[in-house]
């Protein structure tokens, strides 16, 4: 299947058979990612990046109002997922609602702008990036973490030190 087919899927709920608008929608969406190099390639002999992003592509052409990413930058080379993180950021600056579940705590802190934090399945803090705190992950996962803040942007570091039980 062609990255142009497996982006078209993601208009089958408007098409019985798809129209000349469907095909502009998904050639929109490709200029919009820069995945027009992979347009006629074969989705199965893409990198994992590349897949994501038709992934993404997929799931764009439709125009939903509500975007759910599961891990989206998982098992990605740096540069897939530097590039992903700023697709991300671009859908967010267009006005798409976004929820992420991530477990690198720096990648959600640069995209994110509320939080909610589980600890086996129980909710631990919700609320704004102020409730990432050294503490809550100290709590969590018996690490001591550092956070430094660069201008107006936190970013956590492991100490190392694993915390004594008392």
């Amino acid at each position: 299947m062609s990255v142009i087919d497996a982006i078209l899927l993601g208009r089958l709920p408007y098409f019985s058979h798809p129209s000349k608008m469907d095909y502009e929608k998904v050639y929109e969406i490709i200029e919009k990612l820069h995945i027009e190099e992979l347009a006629l390639s074969d989705v199965q002999k893409l990198s994992g990046g590349e897949k994501q992003k038709v992934a993404i592509a997929r799931a764009l052409v439709g125009d939903p109002k509500l975007i759910l990413f599961d891990e989206p930058i998982s098992n990605l080379d740096l540069k897939s997922q530097y590039e992903i993180l700023n697709i991300i950021k671009e859908l967010k600056s267009d006005g798409k609602s976004i929820l992420i579940s991530m477990h690198d705590i720096n990648h959600a802190l640069d995209i994110g702008d509320s939080f909610i934090v589980l600890n086996n399945h129980n909710l631990v803090a919700k609320g704004d990036k102020d409730i990432l705190t050294e503490e809550l992950f100290r709590d969590m996962f018996g690490i001591n973490f550092e956070m430094v803040e660069h201008g107006n942007k936190k970013h956590f570091h492991i100490k190392g030190e694993e915390q004594n039980e008392n």
